[in-house]
């Protein structure tokens, strides 16, 4: 099947692939406050293997932050990336899912915006969960 096909669970909503599939991101170690810093920043995006982490404030998604070397973007403009915090350097562009769309939807939402992870939110525009693009067209959607 290639790459962008979805695969036949495509009408299948993401509230279910969130709790069924163990290769789902789940946000506990994987979503950002505005508070926390670009050195944490980074080194959580590296833990990730993802080049993006959503940033939440209140416990509601508000923005990406977008480089997993942020540290040395910090250092080359003169700041310090263990005390400059993410609000100050993250991109406030919010594009997710709601848990209630599906699969194709999300992916066609990823295409549009050229992401490979994509946060799943309630209608509260909290994060319940982040899917990457594997998980919509690979094997793993069952």
């Amino acid at each position: 099947m290639p790459e962008n096909t979805p695969t036949p669970q495509a009408d299948k909503i993401l509230a279910d692939v969130l709790l069924h599939q163990a290769g789902v991101l789940r946000t506990g170690d994987n979503g950002l406050c505005t508070g926390d810093t670009v050195q944490t920043a980074g080194e959580a995006m590296r833990f990730a293997g993802q080049d993006s982490l959503p940033v939440t404030e209140n416990n509601r998604f508000i923005g990406v932050v977008e480089n997993s070397n942020a540290e040395e973007e910090a250092s080359r403009y003169g700041h310090d990336p263990s005390r400059t915090t993410i609000a100050e350097s993250m991109s406030r562009k919010v594009v997710c899912c709601l848990e209630d769309e599906d699969c194709r939807t999300a992916l066609a939402r990823m295409e549009e915006s050229g992401l490979e992870l994509l946060p799943v939110v309630d209608r509260n525009m909290r994060i319940v969960g982040l899917v990457t693009r594997k998980d919509l067209v690979g094997e793993s959607v069952v």
